[in-house]
């Protein structure tokens, strides 16, 4: 079977984002297919993290389109640049907001189901970090940090999962 004949994941269809007055990307197409990686590399400012922002649709592009062909419940697991954790909460706490968009905030507020907890200890001790899970985020280094946010973004299991210099 080719390339062609497979169902992408994701399609960006003459993608283009200008911003203050000069084109960060432009005609930009290409697509993934499930399991598949793909890497961006360039100098600071050229664009990567706003292209990654349009592929989530965090960020409206300025021409083309993105296709995304998952259901809407499995999503996009990101994992953004300054990580974005909540340092007044524990390192379990921040990895269980990756399962919020399954049940909302509210219902959330006095806690989540073991089963969730057990998953995001699970996710946890695969990353090296389960002896962190009742840290405050603050207290723990940029690296753990970012496995913090690694581990949110995978307990989401989502179909897609972009991650915005996951080892800088």
């Amino acid at each position: 079977m080719t390339r062609d004949n497979v169902l992408h994941l994701l399609t960006a269809r003459g993608l283009g984002l200008r911003l203050d007055g000069r084109w960060l990307f432009r005609n930009l197409d290409f697509s993934l297919l499930p399991h598949e990686f793909l890497a961006l590399t360039g100098p600071s400012g050229v664009g990567k993290s706003s292209l990654l922002s349009c592929l989530a649709g965090t960020k409206e592009s300025t021409e083309g389109e993105v296709v995304r062909n998952f259901p809407k419940d499995k999503g996009i697991g990101i994992v953004f640049q300054d990580l974005l954790l909540t340092d007044g909460a524990s390192v379990l706490t921040n990895t269980l907001c990756g399962r919020l968009k399954r049940y909302g905030f509210a219902r959330t507020l006095w806690g989540f189901p073991e089963q969730d907890r057990a998953d995001a200890f699970n996710t946890l001790q695969e990353l090296g970090i389960a002896n962190l899970a009742h840290k405050w985020s603050a207290e723990t280094s940029r690296g753990e940090q970012q496995r913090v946010a690694i581990a949110r973004a995978l307990l989401q299991e989502p179909a897609l999962f972009l991650a915005d210099e996951p080892v800088a």
